[in-house]
């Protein structure tokens, strides 16, 4: 089981993933349609993190 909270601009996430957490979080966003960009830009999908895309 996962937990995500919103906390001052940013996602806590605990909790055990079964598999590649970034992954797994990459596509839980994806089937609701949002994306996960990093501190440094980068983005997570269900196809692992991609570099920012400056």
């Amino acid at each position: 089981m996962v937990s995500l909270t919103w906390f001052e601009g940013g996602i806590d996430i605990k909790g055990h993933f079964s598999s590649d957490p970034y992954r797994e979080f990459g596509s839980l966003a994806e089937n609701f349609g949002a994306t996960i960009h990093g501190d440094d830009g980068e983005r997570y999908t269900a196809d692992g993190v991609l570099p920012p895309s400056h």
